[in-house]
């Protein structure tokens, strides 16, 4: 049991409750993590605390995404998955929060 803090946790239910980025059938936890959606001067710093924690494992997906129809450049655009001890049936496990 991992015990994570109230924002890393907000954080957490946002992928697990997020359908739209799922991106497997197997049941992963997962999500694609961008300044569309997230205040990425926060949300940075909870992604590499669960990294950390050995919660969650990230990639970049696009670096300097530019958006489609404004043609404006974004931040980059990561994919953030649970990892399996921890999230299985697009449902969280073994987390606590302090």
């Amino acid at each position: 049991m991992k015990t994570i803090t109230q924002n890393e946790y907000k954080f957490l239910k946002s992928l697990e409750q997020d359908w739209h980025t799922q991106e497997s059938d197997n049941g992963d936890v997962s999500g694609m993590v961008g300044e569309d959606t997230y205040d990425m001067k926060l949300t940075r710093g909870i992604m590499g605390s669960l990294a950390k924690k050995g919660i969650v494992t990230i990639e970049l997906w696009e670096k300097g995404y530019v958006h489609p129809i404004t043609k404006e450049k974004e931040c980059d655009v990561f994919l953030v998955k649970v990892n399996k001890e921890y999230g299985s049936n697009y449902k969280l496990t073994n987390i606590e929060v302090a």
